[in-house]
């Protein structure tokens, strides 16, 4: 701008047009400036945008990861549990002690487990031992009943003491509310394994008839108590 005081401050057209280049290069200059501090703006909410994104697929990933674990143990348990049931069944057939198997549905997380099924793990008595001991209990059985239903009286217990020495024992299942036909058919039900049957007609004799089977009584409802256990978590395991 030095000519404008040489030309007594009048603006040569030269200048003019150098003031305009200048203007539009400013001009210019603003703009790309403008630009740029839009093209900013833009990236940031784009990278904004990519990282709110990225930390959303980061937690849908760990989710992921979370439920394939937890599904895992699921089915490990699943498994567990499963296995131990099936070798509960095979030793309460057996006669085998089952704690193992017991302590293998706590570890897998079988909480629930009924007493009856508890005390019963260091084994119970099998359906073949107690059809083979079954003749011996129901005789002692069948001569306490007899003794305990007679008459008051010395004859009357001298008649029912008579009589249960030499009372026979029917083999076959016979009608009535008498030992001997309370026995026949408790028998009949424990030849075919039906120990839950032959428990509740032997339940119909005297205190005194069970009392006299000794210890294959107590056997009995323990194996039944401890089938009936098994049966219920058994059934409670395959509708959770």
């Amino acid at each position: 701008l030095s000519d404008v005081s040489q030309t007594g401050g009048v603006v040569s057209a030269e200048t003019n047009a150098q003031i305009a280049t200048y203007a539009a290069v400013m001009d210019g200059l603003k703009a790309e400036i403008a630009a740029l501090a839009a093209q900013n703006g833009a990236l940031s909410q784009k990278i904004d945008s990519v990282s709110v994104v990225a930390t959303r697929q980061v937690a849908e990933a760990e989710s992921k990861v979370s439920q394939v674990e937890v599904n895992a143990v699921q089915e490990r348990n699943a498994a567990n549990i499963t296995n131990s049931m099936n070798a509960i069944n095979v030793a309460l057939s057996a006669g085998s002690p089952f704690t193992t198997g017991l302590a293998d549905l706590k570890t897998a997380g079988v909480t629930d487990i009924s007493v009856a099924l508890a005390d019963a793990s260091g084994g119970v008595a099998t359906l073949p031992q107690l059809r083979a001991d079954f003749p011996e209990a129901a005789h002692a059985a069948k001569r306490a009943s007899i003794m305990a239903s007679a008459g008051d009286g010395i004859f009357a217990a001298t008649g029912a003491f008579l009589s249960a020495q030499v009372a026979g024992r029917s083999l076959t299942p016979k009608e009535g509310l008498g030992p001997d036909a309370v026995l026949s058919r408790a028998e009949a039900a424990l030849k075919i394994d039906d120990l839950a049957t032959a428990l509740v007609e032997i339940d119909s004799l005297p205190a005194e008839g069970r009392e006299a089977m000794g210890g294959w009584f107590p056997r009995a409802v323990g194996r039944q108590n401890a089938v009936d256990a098994y049966e219920a978590l058994l059934v409670a395991l395959t509708s959770e």
